[in-house]
């Protein structure tokens, strides 16, 4: 009994570490977070207000519209359920899903490896997907080797 709750306690402890990584992380890094001014949100303006007017009982289609879709404005419609006056509520929604994709990456790294290189593996997806500069310019760089190389 103690062998498993030990076991338990250990396995419990990454997915834990995970969430308050990514919730610290999109602080610092997402506009919608509490450390960032609100005026430089232009697609999500429009969003947000799509998904407040979802909530308020305005028909999709038929009142409002936008090229995004339904599940968008769903999104921002929880979002503004859960704080009606910022983008708070799209910053927590975000730390969530962040949350859920590092607990799944480091879920399924200890399929392969154990322990510290699981959490990793996990860091170095949120390395990836959390920081944008990275897959701003470091594709570019790429591409830019390949074509010189084909000519």
């Amino acid at each position: 009994m103690t062998n498993s709750h030990s076991r338990m306690r250990v396995v419990g402890r990454y997915p834990l570490l995970l969430t308050i990584f990514a919730v610290v992380v999109l602080l610092f890094i997402s506009k919608d977070s509490y450390l960032h001014d609100m005026g430089n949100h232009y697609d999500s303006a429009w969003f947000l207000t799509c998904g407040r007017a979802w909530v308020n009982g305005l028909l999709p289609y038929a009142d409002f519209s936008d090229s995004k879709g339904p599940l968008l404005w769903a999104i921002y419609a929880v979002g503004y359920v859960l704080n009606r006056h910022s983008y708070v509520g799209v910053f927590w929604l975000s730390c969530a899903a962040w949350a859920f994709t590092l607990v799944a990456a480091y879920k399924t790294a200890r399929l392969y490896v154990c322990g510290a290189s699981a959490y990793v593996a996990a860091l170095a997806v949120a390395l990836f997907g959390l920081f944008p500069v990275l897959h701003q310019c470091c594709p570019k760089r790429f591409i830019g080797t390949m074509n010189m190389r084909l000519l």
